[in-house]
């Protein structure tokens, strides 16, 4: 590798590619800006950046969403010798505050609507260092001309080994870090992707994330500008405007998250569902067969067949998954439709990637292999040869920022310990398994990966979210897909077609990965903005919650249908549960009964209830899923007058 900055490197494309377009932005009239322009617009805000007293290291901040001011803020810091630090614009103001006060930054640039939204939050930067970069002459500061570019920097010999950038984690576990990143790791993802031959010149990215994440930082605005690339930015999120900025600005890599690529696919296959049914036979078919050729030739036939939507989409010749894993269902379906689709792994700390399925070598379902330069080891590793992933290389961070004793827990003799687990098999593909610090111990000693059990429960199509955690019981949180619901089931009850698919789905799973409990939200689980579930966030809400359930006010207890059999049988496991409860309550995930848990409830119904079930009527009514169910089954053979109730 060179032992280059990277605004060095950039100096260098930019002298390759003066007058090619780098940054597209179509709001108003549309903007249009070159490499030579990015140069000596950033070049006059670094000299700004210096009259304003920020040194070499210094910090500076950046908080803008993603339209051109942002890279040229970043090559600004970069040219002045400073550190970006990019942050959330979707920040509360004491999330911001709490991340100001830690760095310190010399100075911060802004939009003038961000300013005004979080002044309190600035207040610890001095008035003249908050830049706006959003007044009519486009960089916003009305001076500017007025300056000559700062051309030239005596740097530290070694700053290409120095902080960059500081990233902050998207804390789905605990308090965000701040991670830094040398100009070496930075540059060496870059280099790994040149290498790979995955990045053109010719290529039109869409930068659509939040450029405060690695991941899509490097995804989209770092390897376009350092491989003479072009970037494209709608103005809006909305579907009109993404099909529109896609088509006209014609993109060639699309970066997404599973959320976004999820949306796309359902509404693609919507589509499809709404043909003839000869048409749709005709297609599944003649779908199968190209790629299945796809598959043993490598040539892409399937595009040519699905050729009209792939012109509603532009010119896309690879879409880039990234935070999490696409669902296989989903990954597969855009292969067969003609995409070809990459997805890799890595964290914030490895710059962002660490291994990458290629397009020639890509297995589904693993994370891929690793990139050039970079080493995985299994930490620790089971029976099944699963373990804490650890590694080494040079996208390994410098640490974090002001906190070295948490920096010498994450790397540990060269090796960065991820936290995150799985396996590698024969062929060096990395397989992710779940979080070690997500790993629920019961009290049995048994371990549940909640991650893996969100996956096979939303398999479900009645299941929007689904969040798995233990308290006291293993337990879910559940987002109903209200939509698929309303349009596929006449029963209204969602509660209770749910419980009831979670109850089917729990018998291909072993008994200690039984849920006992569920809960349900009408409101989005709490999530980063690279979809992440925020698993703290989740257990703050629960411990908010009254656990305790209330009776369902659609079923009265003193009038019912099954008459006085069925109130006897409600008091008595009400007084033997010490919680109000209703026919409809299940009695694996409201009451948490367990196999030998029902095997004591049958026993204290036989002592209780004067009860005899004859020996082939004991599986039915041990198998019951509700208490109306278990009513059902053992009403031929109740002896309620004998019930203790009281």
């Amino acid at each position: 590798m060179l032992q280059k900055t990277l605004f060095d490197y950039f100096a260098r494309i930019v002298k390759k590619f003066p007058s090619k377009t780098a940054l597209i932005y179509r709001k108003g009239e549309g903007i249009s800006i070159t490499y030579k322009q990015i140069l000596d617009q950033a070049q006059k805000l670094a000299q700004i950046l210096v009259n304003h007293g920020v040194k070499q290291q210094s910090r500076v901040a950046i908080l803008i969403p993603n339209q051109p001011q942002w890279p040229i803020a970043f090559w600004a810091v970069q040219a002045a010798g400073a550190v970006a630090v990019p942050l959330d614009v979707k920040l509360k103001e004491d999330e911001l505050k709490r991340i100001l006060d830690f760095i310190s930054p010399s100075a911060i640039f802004t939009l003038t609507t961000l300013a005004k939204e979080f002044r309190g939050a600035l207040q610890s930067i001095p008035k003249d260092n908050i830049l706006l970069l959003d007044a009519p002459d486009m960089i916003g500061i009305s001076s500017i001309e007025n300056f000559k570019p700062l051309t030239k920097m005596t740097l530290d010999p070694n700053a290409w080994m120095k902080p960059a950038a500081i990233f902050f984690t998207s804390g789905t576990t605990a308090t965000p870090k701040g991670v830094m990143l040398t100009h070496h790791n930075l540059l060496s993802n870059v280099e790994a992707i040149i290498k790979l031959k995955l990045a053109k010149k010719n290529d039109v990215y869409i930068s659509l994330l939040p450029l405060h994440h690695t991941y899509s930082f490097t995804t989209t605005c770092l390897i376009p500008l350092l491989t003479g690339a072009t970037i494209s930015y709608p103005t809006a999120l909305n579907s009109d405007e993404l099909l529109s900025c896609l088509k006209e600005t014609k993109v060639t890599i699309f970066t997404g998250v599973p959320q976004l690529l999820a949306i796309i696919h359902n509404n693609i296959q919507a589509k499809i569902d709404k043909l003839p049914l000869q048409t749709k036979n005709n297609l599944y078919y003649l779908t199968k067969f190209l790629w299945k050729i796809r598959k043993t030739t490598g040539i892409n036939l399937s595009w040519l067949l699905y050729r009209k939507m792939h012109a509603k989409f532009g010119n896309i010749r690879l879409i880039i998954n990234g935070a999490a894993h696409l669902e296989n269902k989903f990954l597969e379906a855009f292969w067969r439709w003609g995409f070809t689709v990459i997805e890799g792994y890595g964290l914030t700390e490895t710059s962002p990637i660490a291994t990458l399925n290629l397009p020639g070598k890509n297995l589904f379902g693993s994370a891929g292999i690793p990139l050039p330069g970079v080493t995985i080891k299994i930490i620790s590793p089971d029976a099944q040869k699963r373990g804490e992933i650890a590694i080494q290389g040079p996208n390994v961070m410098a640490g974090y920022f002001n906190l070295p004793q948490e920096t010498e827990k994450k790397i540990i003799d060269g090796w960065l310990m991820t936290g995150d687990l799985g396996y590698l098999d024969k062929k060096c593909f990395l397989h992710i398994t779940g979080r070690k610090d997500d790993i629920i111990v019961l009290g049995t000693g048994k371990k549940v990966n909640p991650e893996e059990m969100e996956k096979y429960y939303s398999l479900s199509p009645y299941i929007k979210e689904i969040c798995v955690f233990a308290r006291e019981h293993l337990s879910a949180i559940v987002v109903p897909n209200e939509e698929y619901l309303i349009s596929h089931k006449q029963d209204n009850n969602f509660e209770s077609i749910i419980k009831d698919e979670l109850t089917r789905l729990s018998k291909g799973l072993p008994e200690y990965k039984h849920l006992t409990g569920v809960f349900f939200s009408q409101n989005h689980l709490p999530r980063t903005a690279l979809g992440k579930i925020m698993r703290h966030k989740v257990a703050q809400a629960l411990s908010s919650i009254d656990m305790e359930r209330t009776p369902d006010q659609n079923i009265s207890m003193q009038n019912t249908e099954n008459g006085e059999e069925s109130v006897k049988l409600l008091a008595y496991l009400e007084k033997k549960f010490n919680r109000k409860l209703n026919l409809s309550d299940h009695l694996e995930l409201d009451l948490g009964l367990d196999s030998l848990n029902r095997v004591e409830l049958m026993l204290a119904l036989e002592k209780d209830f004067a009860l005899t079930i004859p020996q082939d009527a004991e599986m039915e009514a041990f198998s019951a899923t509700t208490i109306q169910d278990l009513y059902n089954k053992v009403k031929p053979y109740l002896g309620l007058s004998k019930a203790k109730t009281h």
